[in-house]
Formats: C-alpha cells, sequence, structure tokens
C-alpha cells in the first residue's frame, strides 16, 4: 500500500477581497511570517482580468516555522473586525474577506412566499450577517431554522418570545466563533403535517404528520434557487444546514438523514423523538451514509424534563454507531444539557451560542470573548 506524505507549504500567499475605497490601501499586520503588530506590510493589488471594477490584495508570507496569525487594516489605520485569521497548515494560498465597519446583521422579511410542492404559502424570515451590505465580494452559507416566526423578534413569536437569534449570530460574528452565514427562518403552516414523515394519530395533535419528506423537496428545490438567486450564497449551493426545535427539531433530524448529499450541518434541539413508536431511532440505526466533506450534528434538551432520558437514550445510539461503525465518516457531534431549562423559547435561546459554535465554527480564525459560553 503506497503512503502519500503531505508537504507542508513552505510560503502562503494572503489573498485579502474587499471593495477597497478609491485612493485606500490594505495592509497586514501579524505573528511570524515577516509580520509585525507594530506597522502594518503594504499587499499589492491585483485587478480581476474579467471585471476591472473588482480585485484583490495579495501579500505572500513564510509559514515554514509555523502558522501565522494576521489581520487586514485599511490604510494601515482600520483594523478589520473580528478575531486574528490564522493560515491553514495544508494550504499554499488562503482567500480572506474582511470586514471594517460593520458591526450588526440585518432582516429580510419574504413575505406569501409560494410552495407549488406543498400548494401554500408562508412568510420566510431571512438574517444576513454583519459584512454583507459592506463587503460585496463576499458569498456566505446557508443554514434553515424551523419555526421561523419565533427566532428573531417578539411579534408574531409563541407567546411573544423568541431565540434572540440575531443578537446571538452578530455576537459571535463579532468574536468570530463562527463563519458568518444566512440564515433562512421558515415560518411553517402545519407544523405537525410538515415538520413530521409519517402521518399517526396523536392523543394531543390528532391525526397529522406525514409531508416532511415533501417539506424537504420545498426548501431544497424551491427555496434554495430562490436563495442562490436573489443573495450572495455560496454557489453553488450543494450542502446546507438544518436546525430546529421541538417538532422543528425531530424535522431537522429527518432532513440530515434522508438528504444526506444537501444536508451536512444538523442541530435538533429538544427534538421530539417519540412519535410513530420510536421512529428516529429506527432512522438512526437504519442510517448508512457517508457524507461529503464534515458533517456536524448537535441534539440537546433540558433537565429534568424535556426529553432528558430520551435524548440520552439517542445520544448512546449516535455514539455507538460512530464507534461501531464509523458513521458519517468525519462526523462531528456534541450532546448539550440545560440543566434547569424547561421546553420553550427561553431555553432554546439560551442554548444557542454552544449550538451554533459547534455547527458553524470558523477554524481559520482565533476566537476571543467566548468565556460567557
Amino acid at each position: 500500500v503506497a503512503v502519500v506524505k503531505m508537504t507542508k507549504p513552505e510560503r502562503c500567499i494572503l489573498r485579502v477581497y474587499y471593495p477597497t475605497p478609491f485612493g485606500s490601501q490594505v495592509s497586514i499586520r501579524g505573528s511570524g511570517g515577516g509580520l509585525s503588530w507594530d506597522k502594518g506590510t503594504p499587499a499589492t493589488y491585483h485587478a480581476d482580468q474579467t471585471d476591472s471594477s473588482h480585485g484583490w490584495w495579495e501579500l505572500e508570507v513564510d509559514v515554514s516555522g509555523s502558522r501565522v496569525e494576521f489581520k487586514p487594516l485599511l490604510n494601515d489605520d482600520v483594523w478589520c473586525k473580528g478575531a486574528n485569521y490564522i493560515t491553514p497548515t495544508d494550504k499554499s494560498s488562503f482567500d480572506v474577506y474582511p470586514f471594517f465597519f460593520s458591526e450588526q446583521g440585518t432582516l429580510h422579511h419574504v413575505h406569501d412566499y409560494y410552495s407549488h410542492i406543498l400548494n401554500n404559502a408562508r412568510t420566510i424570515n431571512i438574517y444576513l450577517p454583519p459584512s454583507y451590505n459592506e463587503n460585496t465580494y463576499k458569498r456566505y452559507p446557508v443554514l434553515f431554522m424551523n419555526d421561523g416566526h419565533n427566532l428573531f423578534e417578539s411579534a408574531g413569536s409563541y407567546n411573544g418570545t423568541h431565540w434572540h437569534i440575531a443578537d446571538t449570530m452578530n455576537w459571535l460574528c463579532s468574536c468570530s466563533a463562527i463563519q458568518e452565514t444566512i440564515i433562512v427562518g421558515v415560518v411553517p403552516v402545519s407544523r405537525v403535517n410538515e415538520y413530521l414523515p409519517t402521518q399517526m394519530t396523536h392523543h394531543m395533535f390528532g391525526t397529522g404528520g406525514g409531508d416532511a419528506h415533501k417539506y424537504f423537496q420545498f426548501l431544497l428545490d424551491e427555496l434554495r434557487p430562490y436563495l442562490v438567486d436573489t443573495y450572495r450564497t455560496h454557489r453553488p449551493l450543494d450542502h446546507v444546514g438544518i436546525a430546529g426545535s421541538s417538532f422543528g427539531g425531530a424535522c431537522a433530524l429527518y432532513g440530515f438523514l434522508a438528504f444526506p448529499d444537501n444536508f451536512t450541518v444538523c442541530g435538533a434541539y429538544s427534538p421530539s423523538l417519540l412519535w410513530d413508536g420510536r421512529l428516529f431511532f429506527r432512522l438512526v440505526h437504519d442510517d448508512h451514509h457517508v457524507r461529503p466533506g464534515s458533517a456536524r450534528l448537535y441534539i440537546d434538551n433540558g433537565h429534568p424534563g424535556d426529553g432528558f432520558t430520551t435524548v440520552g437514550e439517542m445520544n448512546e445510539l449516535i455514539w455507538r454507531k460512530i464507534h461501531d461503525e464509523a458513521w458519517l465518516g468525519n462526523l462531528q457531534y456534541l450532546r448539550q444539557t440545560g440543566w434547569n431549562q424547561n421546553h420553550n423559547e427561553d431555553a432554546w435561546a439560551k442554548r444557542s451560542p454552544r449550538a451554533l459554535i459547534h455547527l458553524l465554527h470558523d477554524y481559520n480564525r482565533v476566537p476571543w470573548g467566548m468565556d460567557d459560553v
């Protein structure tokens, strides 16, 4: 068997993509590679040959000794937002998309978005990260979140309580704990029908369920193309994330299992796992798909109630599959318990920082200010 030895690059080209104001210069400060934190090294501008209005700033540094920490500056005066970047160990070039002035993301509301697949219309609430309107060169990953009416604002949310996802994302982005991500909050038309994959009669909800597969076809085949055409998402947007709570958490887990080539990130907050005779345990047990790249799975619950025992059983099943079957290849898995927390929006808001850090972690930054997580 031939063993291929990876060669560590000795030089790394740093490319800074930013729509620089006329007459401005990008410089880079840092440690290692000949850089200094006291004075910036000017980068060289390169115009895009296919579009003269676009370009990038470039600087080559020595990485033979160790990884280099650095930050771009405008005119060697204005530091970019967030924590330091750090060069990768296995690449000879590194592209970054900084921003220098913005601190808050923005919300867009798309009303009456019609689905031909589900034959209904709904509101889509979309969070755009802080750099979106400033660095127009940057494109973003997408995380779909169920119960989109409960994520961002009190108006229209359940009992007037929401998850404060916009505030949490702004904070985590400012600390560089996560990749800046477009959050797509999908407001349900019928939670039971859309979120659950099989139909059954429930003692609390009556007869319902069975449209979850069609719901995910709606997300992938109708809503995803709309997002790609309307916003600066990654292109192609092959891989997306899904998260939700309660029935919405069980729905997220179903999408992760049923559409492995598309949903590579899953956050299941307090998932309702006992639907249809422990259906979700059977789905996990029977899943043998190999995910592309590095999949991330997050499951949580409150304590002492909120499905603590049931989620504990699912946690044991997942770890057995990871250990015995190398399930999902390079799966990154986290289970979190919210002590003295109930099954409600306040609890999910409190657990969201740790969940989002796991699901959206940025391995090319050195996060700071995480003592409260």
